[in-house]
């Protein structure tokens, strides 16, 4: 028959569904457990053990120029933990290798404030950060200023 392909497939449609849907979800979990390992190396002070990519960068509100290089990220958040009482992450959205994580901080002068790291993931390792912070309480030493 000339201009008709057949086309057969191992599964059926749904199964293919279902396939493609546990494929998301494992690679959800992969991001998860990467941005798990991310977090509780902040928590620790141990910068070393960061899940980065060796061309890993990280850009943000707090840095004139972006971090790039796995040393250079790691050494600008050895620099900046020390300034960090705790932290609580309030909510995180992981889309495909991407996610989004608003984060409660309060540094060691009492001020808190937030953020929101969005971070992107390849095979385990994160490849980039980029921040956005409200530097204005951390400036003025008023946890109240609201813009």
């Amino acid at each position: 028959m000339i201009g008709r392909k057949v086309i057969k497939t191992f599964w059926p449609i749904t199964e293919f569904q279902s396939k493609a849907e546990d494929i998301r979800m494992s690679n959800k979990a992969a991001v998860e457990r990467t941005l798990d390992q991310f977090f509780q190396s902040i928590r620790d002070c141990d910068m070393s053990t960061l899940p980065l990519a060796d061309q890993a960068s990280y850009s943000g509100t707090m840095l004139p120029e972006p971090a790039r290089g796995a040393a250079a990220v790691r050494q600008h958040m050895a620099d900046t933990a020390p300034f960090i009482k705790s932290f609580s992450i309030e909510e995180t959205v992981i889309e495909n290798q991407a996610a989004a994580v608003l984060v409660r901080y309060e540094a060691v002068n009492g001020v808190q404030f937030e953020g929101c790291y969005f971070l992107e993931v390849e095979n385990g390792l994160i490849t980039r950060i980029h921040t956005v912070f409200n530097s204005r309480p951390l400036m003025t030493g008023d946890p109240d200023w609201r813009p």
